[in-house]
């Protein structure tokens, strides 16, 4: 009796691509791969997007200053009033300045005269209250000196006003009318040697002309038509 054995299945072998040889290829074409269209991929990409997009946000909004970001009307009203308080405060200092070195050292002596002793300025005025004359008294003098009244025994008895600088001059300013006419006169005594007062006055215009004085070489009818060198005045 013949025994038959059971048929054995053959297994058929895997066969397994040969391997691709890329030493031929350039880098190009190794890393040539063909993009993942799958949905993972593109929400990946759609977060990167929206991150990129947000850091951009913030470095715009941080060019801006905070301040401006969130001001308010308000804000802006309440702003805008401090500054036309700084403004009002600025005006008035300045007025108040201007005011006091017109005004308040300018001292009235005797009648439609202002004298500041401060900036050695003077001013004559006419019967209508207009500035006729303007005169600048010792102009070598340095502002920075300080005026005192004379001492008793340096006054003169001719109702004079006497004023002095320290070692350097003193002013004696005196008044007089006669007919109808007024007439200021101002006399220095220098207290030094090197020291020489010299009053200048504007001419022409609103403040009227100058006429007398010694006769001299360049001297003219009014006195500001000529020219008349700086020198002492000999009689």
């Amino acid at each position: 009796m013949d025994k038959r054995m059971p048929t054995r299945t053959v297994r058929k072998k895997s066969i397994r691509p040969p391997p691709v040889d890329h030493s031929g290829d350039s880098e190009d074409e190794i890393l040539d791969i063909p993009p993942d269209n799958s949905p993972a991929n593109s929400v990946t990409s759609i977060n990167s997007m929206n991150s990129i997009s947000s850091l951009l946000k913030e470095k715009i909004m941080m060019t801006f200053p905070r301040a401006i970001r969130h001001k308010k009307p308000k804000e802006y009203k309440l702003q805008g009033f401090v500054s036309l308080l700084f403004l009002t405060v600025v005006f008035l200092v300045g007025f108040a300045h201007v005011f006091y070195h017109q005004q308040v050292l300018q001292r009235a002596y005797f009648d439609r005269i202002r004298f500041n002793n401060k900036e050695r300025l003077v001013r004559v005025y006419n019967f209508e209250g207009l500035e006729i004359a303007l005169g600048y008294l010792a102009t070598e003098l340095p502002e920075t000196d300080r005026v005192f009244n004379c001492l008793p025994e340096d006054e003169r008895n001719d109702g004079s006003v006497c004023m002095e600088w320290m070692n350097l001059a003193r002013l004696y300013l005196s008044y007089s009318e006669n007919a109808g006419l007024r007439c200021y006169r101002f006399v220095w005594l220098s207290q030094d040697p090197a020291v020489r007062p010299t009053d200048c006055y504007e001419d022409g215009d609103n403040y009227g002309h100058w006429y007398g004085g010694g006769r001299s070489l360049g001297m003219a009818w009014p006195v500001e038509l000529g020219r008349v060198e700086m020198s002492a005045f000999v009689t």
